[in-house]
């Protein structure tokens, strides 16, 4: 909730997060639901964004839920970004990492559903379309790290 001296309020059994002030004309409280870890798909690491050779970003996030991978696109170097998010594939439980090579494809990385395995898609040529996810391997490297020149 956006507002003016926020404050948590905790009346015995609940928690609140209370906002005031003259642009909000009153109070207003709203309950509170702690948690130990933000679900992933609000990690700092998400969305991530890949460069093109021809100029254009691709943005990557892991979807709400935790399941799956969502991207969009530059439709023109620096220009207008696809619609909305498409679906990229579903085997995903983490944030996903992007990369280029030194033939100009860039390279998705994910971490599977429920951490298992390691899962890779690549663009098939440079700026171009993507080949199905592979299995990198059957076990979990955590935190996967993204190398140069990813953004």
């Amino acid at each position: 909730m956006p507002g003016h001296a926020v404050e948590v309020i905790h009346d015995g059994e609940s928690w609140y997060a209370s906002a005031a002030g003259w642009f909000r004309n009153g109070l207003y409280v709203a309950p509170l639901s702690w948690r130990d870890t933000p679900p992933p798909w609000q990690s700092p690491d998400n969305p991530v964004a890949g460069l093109d050779v021809d100029g254009r970003l691709t943005v990557f996030a892991l979807a709400p839920g935790g399941t799956a991978v969502d991207h969009r696109w530059q439709e023109a170097p620096g220009g207008p970004w696809t619609g909305s998010w498409h679906r990229f594939g579903t085997a995903a439980g983490a944030a996903p990492r992007v990369t280029g090579d030194g033939s100009g494809r860039l390279t998705v990385t994910a971490i599977g559903p429920s951490g298992v395995g390691t899962f890779v898609r690549r663009q098939a040529v440079p700026s171009g379309g993507w080949q199905p996810w592979t299995a990198f391997g059957d076990r979990t490297v955590a935190p996967l790290v993204s190398g140069s020149p990813a953004l």
